[in-house]
């Protein structure tokens, strides 16, 4: 009896593991039949899925949108009340770090070598899914939203830059508080959501506040 292949699933396996692939040797240097060996298939079987390289790409991003932010939406349906959603956006874009950060090398290496108005498209594209789920999952603005993606997106590409010198964790639970903060002044705007606001932006201004998740040390008066 023939064995049944779930076309969908087996496409799917094949973009992780270009994914995986172009975030290590680049988007541009790698071919088809390297792509075919990585993946563990035929080049006539990848190209029955991907017609090309550019194929690849255009899919990959969007089946990062149908499954990593559509894992996103479907947990934040399931949590409770606002502040449980920040919650789990924050643990969820923690234990997603490391898959973002492939997709930031894969976006910057198609975008230095691929056609840029193209590569530009894609992006976009993802990038507002990803604007369009926080808006209708948090209840914030649509310039909010985007503003907390771009955060996000250069989290990630500054973390690979600087990884010692960067608390991913803690700017996620950074950008999760400011969040809960506005929420909570734009929900009702009472006394005491304002006075949370004033309180956090205190301490943010304050000349010891950590810079980069790694706290100033003061020596003979002075902040180094």
């Amino acid at each position: 009896m023939p064995k049944i292949v779930d076309h969908d699933d087996y496409r799917a396996m094949m973009l992780d593991r270009c994914l995986k692939l172009f975030s290590r040797k680049g988007y541009a240097a790698v071919t088809m039949r390297e792509i075919a060996k990585e993946v563990g298939v035929s080049t006539g079987t990848l190209y029955h899925y991907f017609s090309s390289k550019e194929h690849i790409l255009e899919q990959l991003f969007r089946h990062a949108q149908e499954t990593n932010v559509g894992e996103y939406a479907r947990r934040m349906d399931t949590a409770g009340d606002a502040h449980e959603r920040l919650a789990t956006l924050g643990d969820f874009w923690e234990k997603s770090f490391e898959f973002y950060q492939d997709l930031m090398l894969v976006a910057v290496d198609m975008l230095r070598s691929g056609p840029r108005d193209g590569s530009r498209r894609v992006f976009q594209d993802f990038s507002d899914y990803y604007t369009r789920a926080m808006v209708e999952r948090l209840g914030i603005s649509e310039r909010f939203a985007r503003g907390i993606v771009i955060y996000f997106m250069g989290l990630c590409a500054h973390s690979l830059l600087t990884p010692q010198s960067i608390d991913a964790a803690g700017q996620i639970r950074f950008v999760r508080d400011v969040v809960g903060v506005m929420q909570g002044v734009g929900d009702g705007g009472n006394d005491a959501a304002r006075d949370r606001l004033v309180s956090f932006a205190r301490e943010m201004m304050e000349g010891g506040a950590p810079v980069g998740g790694v706290a100033r040390k003061e020596t003979g008066g002075k902040t180094k």
